[in-house]
Formats: structure tokens, sequence, C-alpha cells
């Protein structure tokens, strides 16, 4: 469901968020549901004047109950530099109004807290940012520690790894969850929001960078068993770089690269699984001649890729 638009990124309500908002209201629950609302979109436009600021191009947020994923245009390029500030940005707008919030109970005249408003604005604002500090994807704090982690890693091995992560924390907290209930503890809310992580962190595993390279390397796997795959040949200049090739090719279909000159001379080839090493070891921005120019070493951490080895060239 899309919402609208804030600093030109368009917004969308998850219809898990939309559901758990239209029964907290049916349960009378309406003034807390609102005020988390407007918490939340103050928390996403705290990320979205940090990408303005930082040019980043955020093309549009997904609201979830725990906050919202911001899809950047070009993440593989961005530099990382950029990408944790604006990471960081919702928690610190969402940890400021709760301060804010905190000062105006303590000093603020009597009436400012009447009827417990105030408070649950606190509540909301504190439980935004502290959250969203937690270091798995999709919170906040997982998208600044991918932006570290992928100068080593490269982005799509950090951003999966983080992704799994922040499965596995959804889980562990629904599972605790539940184990509390029939202990007779008040943890419900721990327990969705559980679930909500671990939905959303499996959705994050399924789109990224990995999920498609990994697709790739297992059509070369399938074409080595004797399977005969729908393929597609792409023409290219040398000065091309890798991300445009990338973008260029279609789901499920195997690729094979051919790299020519001016005159059309081929001057090399490169399978769509050495065209993924070649971004993840030269970075996105180079070239297809410098991925010619510049196999990959003999040795390989074939685990690294679920035991694939790298390199082919067709």
């Amino acid at each position: 469901m899309t919402l609208g638009r804030l600093l030109g990124a368009e917004i969308r309500l998850d219809p898990w968020l939309v559901a758990g908002g239209a029964l907290a209201i049916a349960l009378g629950w309406g003034p807390e549901t609102v005020i988390f609302a407007a918490a939340l979109l103050l928390h996403e436009l705290g990320h979205l004047a940090a990408a303005a600021a930082e040019e980043v191009a955020v093309v549009r947020v997904v609201l979830h109950p725990f906050g919202g994923v911001a899809q950047v245009e070009g993440l593989e390029v961005v530099e990382r530099g950029r990408l944790m500030p604006v990471a960081l940005a919702g928690p610190a707008a969402s940890l400021a109004l709760a301060a804010v919030a905190a000062y105006a109970l303590r000093h603020g005249p009597p009436a400012w807290g009447a009827g417990g408003r105030l408070g649950l604005w606190l509540d909301a604002n504190l439980a935004l940012g502290l959250v969203n500090l937690v270091p798995v994807l999709p919170l906040d704090g997982g998208q600044a520690v991918r932006a570290h982690l992928a100068e080593r890693f490269g982005m799509a091995v950090a951003s999966h790894a983080l992704a799994r992560a922040g499965q596995g924390l959804g889980v562990a907290l629904a599972a605790g969850a539940a184990l509390g209930l029939a202990l007779g503890l008040r943890v419900a809310d721990v327990g969705v929001f559980g679930a909500f992580l671990a939905l959303a962190a499996g959705r994050e595993v399924g789109s990224g960078a990995y999920a498609r390279t990994v697709a790739a390397a297992r059509r070369r796997a399938a074409l080595a068993r004797g399977a005969v795959l729908a393929g597609r040949v792409l023409v290219a200049g040398p000065d091309v770089p890798l991300l445009t090739v990338w973008r260029a090719m279609a789901p499920r279909a195997y690729h094979e690269v051919r790299v020519v000159d001016g005159e059309g001379r081929r001057l090399g080839c490169l399978d769509e699984v050495a065209l993924a090493e070649a971004m993840e070891r030269l970075g996105p921005r180079a070239t297809l001649a410098d991925a010619l120019a510049r196999p990959p070493p003999r040795r390989v951490v074939a685990a690294r890729w679920r035991g694939i080895s790298w390199g082919h060239r067709c």
C-alpha cells in the first residue's frame, strides 16, 4: 500500500503494519497507534534528510512495525562513507525526540503529561531509536555495520551475513517469547517483534545481491551436471562498467558477456559468475576491460560462495 512521497521517496506500508494498526484501533488503542505512526514517520524523515544531505538516492521506504527499510538506488556503487550516516540518522532523530520529551516531562508544566500522551511519545521514540541500533539487517544498526563490512567483504557478502543474523535473532526472540508466555511472563510484544524481524530479514536474504550471485553460480553448476538452460549473449564495449552489464541481465537465464572494441573485434568473454566475482573483487565501477585484464587469483576461497569456484571465462 502506497502512502505517498516524502523528500522524493515513495512511502509504502507493509501489509502487516496496516493489519496491526487496524487491529490496534479496533482494540481501542487508537491514540497509541497514531503516536507510534507519527514517531515512525519522523524516524524515516531523519533517514531521508540525511540521504538528501549525503546525495544518496532513496527510491522508496517500506514501513514495517519496527521501522522502515529504505531501498537505495545503486546501493552497490554508493560510497560506503555516505551510507553509515544515512543509516544512523533515523535512530538519532528518534532518540533526540525522546530526549526532548523526557526533558518536557521533567521540567514542563504538569498538564503536558496529562493522560500519559507525552509519556507514550517518549516510549515510542525511545523504542524506535534503541531497537533500530541492533546490528542486524534490516534494522538501521545492520545497515550501518554493512556499510563498514562492505569495504572488506563486499556488499553482497555483508548483506547476506547480516540478513541471516537478523533472521536468527528474530526466530530466537519469537521462541524465547513463546517460552516466556508459557511461564506466565508478559512478553507477547517481544514475540511479535521477533516474528516481524525474521520475516523482514528473510526478504533481505532473498532479494539481495548475494542471492542473485549464488543463483548465477547454481546455473553454472547445473550446466556442469548436463542441464540445458535458456541463455542470453550480451555484447558491450570494454569501457562499460560491470554494474551496467549486471543490470542488463534477465532473471533465470544464463548469460555470457562478449567484449568487443569499436570495430566489432572480440576482446574477450565473461560468464555471469565471473562478472559477479569481478564486481566483488574490483568494485562495480570497474569496467569490462578491468575484469579481463585482472583475472582472479588461482587460489580462491571456494567456501565463500558455498563451494562453487570462480573465474570461468567463456
